[in-house]
């Protein structure tokens, strides 16, 4: 049996009757809600947890979110009342908040740079895996190995963008994200509130999923709703002396995605990018984009018992899984796209796990499948 608690302004309320904890690469910051009777601190007091706490949600005495609580409620059915807190993690900020960064234009800026600018102000730190000034979770442990890609991540994450710029009003995660997106690399949050910008797929969680035994449902879904045949990409580049033929004007590029374009269907889309640096830049930003719809049109989905990977941490975003599964006819490493916590006053742990392809969120060639074929 596990126990959920909060601390909260320095005291532990426990007696959580029911509740979530949501992680997920569209949704930077963590969140949690959690529903309870009447909680009891440690000296014994008794009293609802209030909006704008600050906040440490604690599974098994392990720090899991470190945040805010955004919303909280009382309520009475039949005779008994009932209180409910819910929140984010210190990164909710940074979603919710717009970028005030002076001046709002970097020129020769790593994203590492750019990142901590935008983030300086709010009440949270930033990591980049790779960054050889700061590991953070397991990711610190396993850097003896030499995680996958973590060399790669780390030349990403030092290479100056010629010119980056935001929007007045453009939300800061929004800024953070485009920028990470430029250098093939997504956002979530730490355990202790920090953001931590990665590469996906610099870890694995340890986990075979798929054989029988192993996992509680399964779902294997398809969409190709928002899926197109091209992806015409345009970028408004910035007088730059050492951008020859391109400053000022516009860049643009266009790439395919074979998989439609071998059933004969045309579906093109344009989209304009604002705030890339040059031709290299807008590039790789049509190219992640094809990804990112074709491994949003592939998803599965399995709900496991538990809330911990092979390694014993919490399920966490990005990290590799190993799936087997004859039934979904699905087989290969995939990404861990979300992972929902859930717990009731009769019902076991249990954590919904969303996977995707790694190749979603890479500038690589995305597999071409035929139909009826098997994922792998």
């Amino acid at each position: 049996m596990h126990t959920v608690a909060l601390l909260v302004n320095g005291e532990l309320h426990a007696g959580f009757m029911k509740g979530s904890l949501v992680r997920s690469m569209n949704a930077p910051a963590s969140s949690f809600d959690l529903e309870y009777s009447a909680t009891a601190t440690e000296t014994g007091r008794v009293w609802p947890i209030e909006e704008g706490d600050a906040c440490e949600v604690r599974i098994d005495d392990r720090t899991v979110i470190t945040g805010f609580v955004d919303t909280a409620s009382t309520g009475e059915e039949g005779r008994m009342l009932f209180y409910r807190a819910a929140g984010r993690s210190c990164v909710g900020d940074l979603v919710d908040c717009a970028c005030v960064h002076t001046p709002r234009t970097w020129n020769d800026a790593t994203l590492a740079r750019i990142a901590q600018d935008i983030v300086d102000p709010f009440a949270c730190n930033v990591a980049i895996f790779g960054d050889s000034n700061r590991t953070v979770g397991r990711r610190a442990r396993a850097r003896a190995a030499v995680p996958a890609g973590a060399g790669q991540q780390a030349q990403a994450a030092q290479r100056a963008m010629a010119t980056f710029r935001y929007q007045v009003g453009e939300g800061a995660i929004e800024v953070l994200r485009r920028a990470a997106a430029l250098r093939g690399m997504f956002l979530f949050d730490s355990p202790d509130g920090d953001l931590v910008i990665a590469r996906v797929g610099a870890d694995d969680a340890g986990v075979t999923l798929g054989p029988v035994g192993t996992v509680l449902k399964r779902e294997r879904s398809g969409d190709w709703s928002r899926r197109f045949s091209e992806y015409r990409f345009v970028g408004q580049s910035h007088a730059r002396d050492d951008l020859p033929g391109t400053a000022g004007t516009q860049l643009s590029n266009v790439v395919n995605d074979p998989t439609l374009q071998a059933r004969g269907r045309f579906r093109p889309t344009v989209v304009t990018k604002k705030g890339g640096g040059g031709r290299e830049d807008i590039g790789a930003a049509a190219v992640l984009a094809r990804n990112k719809a074709a491994g949003q049109s592939e998803t599965v989905s399995y709900a496991v018992p538990g809330w911990h990977d092979g390694h014993g941490e919490p399920w966490s975003v990005g990290y590799l899984v190993d799936v087997d599964d004859e039934r979904l006819r699905v087989r290969g490493k995939m990404v861990v796209v979300s992972a929902t916590f859930r717990f009731g006053p009769r019902e076991p742990w249990v954590t919904m796990l969303e996977l995707a392809w790694p190749e979603a969120f890479d500038e690589v060639d995305y597999p071409t499948r035929g139909r009826g074929a098997v994922w792998s």
